[in-house]
């Protein structure tokens, strides 16, 4: 297949920092490259990869917004690709009718009302969004968003894996995150503190969370509460074998929440909020917990030497990434055929 992903002109490779969403499109690019397909990815100017894929750009134009229009109309008419792979947050819709080519979005943010009017922008009815979660599909149906069925993020298996000897594990705890109150940093500490148990914090902290930041320094005290800063991949898949376990109490329905299967995948057991997804990411009391108040989390940390690191990390497998992009090429097969018949039911 010759297949083009399209992506906002702001994504420029190789990236200058963490972005998880055009980290995660360059992966599947490569994967699908050494899979046998043309990949093209339309992205910033400038672009470029030491990987056969080919790189497409346009000038900066007046404004973001006016910028990203042009990138994605010039993809669009270009009739040499099978299929387009859209991590556009809505210009797919509004441009789609430029081609009768399928346009495949993947969900890596939660579908809104305001998303789902754009749909009406798309006359030729050739873009199907995937959901990431069952949650998300759900959540399609009612905006009549029109989707496929789940496809669920994958992570590299050979990268976050358990590590070698078992009795390395620590008795910390790890938070993996932007340092955001959504994230539920604070809730991360305070639940640490009351348990009696260390905690590690890693993630960026962005100018604007800088009073929220401020607010948690008394308790970060560099031994009990300790501030790591932002780590790569590879540095995280080590903290992740190490940790007691991984604590995520978000405050508010990710998308997705990749940290959590990561994590799994190292055999660390994972507690987090119930709320949204994450239902679907951990077996409750098997992989880890599922809290919904202050005290359930206390009780889950005295609860963790219950849960088999080993079953973490079987969970973790129906997340492999190369699982994943097999799905993904069958569904661009099938919508090539005809659009309808990927449409979930």
């Amino acid at each position: 297949m010759n297949i083009a992903h399209l992506l906002p002109a702001g994504a420029v490779f190789p990236l200058r920092k963490h972005n998880g969403r055009y980290e995660w499109v360059l992966r599947l690019a490569r994967q699908q490259v050494a899979d046998g397909h043309t990949v093209t990815i339309y992205a910033g100017e400038g672009s470029s990869d030491d990987s056969p894929i080919i790189w497409r750009s346009i000038e900066k134009l007046s404004d973001k917004l006016a910028t990203n229009n042009a990138l994605i109309q010039q993809a669009l008419r270009e009739k040499s690709h099978d299929v387009f792979h859209s991590h556009f947050d809505f210009l797919h819709y509004r441009h789609g009718d430029l081609t009768d080519a399928p346009i495949i979005v993947t969900q890596h943010w939660f579908p809104t009302e305001s998303f789902a009017r754009e749909v009406v922008n798309n006359h030729t009815h050739n873009v199907v969004a995937v959901p990431v979660t069952q949650l998300m599909k759900r959540t399609n149906h009612e905006l009549g968003i029109p989707s496929a069925n789940v496809i669920y993020h994958g992570i590299d298996l050979s990268l976050f894996r358990p590590g070698n000897d078992a009795s390395t594990t620590n008795q910390r705890l790890l938070f993996v995150g932007r340092i955001h109150p959504g994230k539920g940093v604070d809730r991360a500490i305070q639940y640490a503190i009351k348990a009696g148990i260390g905690l590690d914090i890693v993630g960026k902290v962005n100018e604007t969370e800088q009073e929220y930041w401020q607010g948690l320094q008394s308790a970060i005290d560099g031994q009990a509460i300790r501030y790591l800063g932002p780590k790569s991949q590879s540095e995280v898949a080590v903290m992740c074998q190490q940790a007691k376990a991984l604590i995520f109490p978000n405050r508010h329905e990710e998308a997705f929440g990749q940290v959590i299967v990561e994590a799994q995948a190292c055999g660390a057991p994972v507690i987090a909020s119930a709320t949204g997804a994450t239902s679907e990411l951990i077996r409750d009391g098997e992989t880890g917990f599922l809290c919904k108040t202050d005290d359930d989390f206390v009780r889950s940390i005295a609860q963790l030497d219950h849960i088999d690191r080993y079953a973490c990390r079987l969970h973790a497998r129906k997340f492999d990434f190369q699982a994943m992009t097999n799905a993904y090429n069958a569904l661009y097969l099938n919508a090539i055929k005809s659009i309808d018949s990927v449409l979930a039911q």
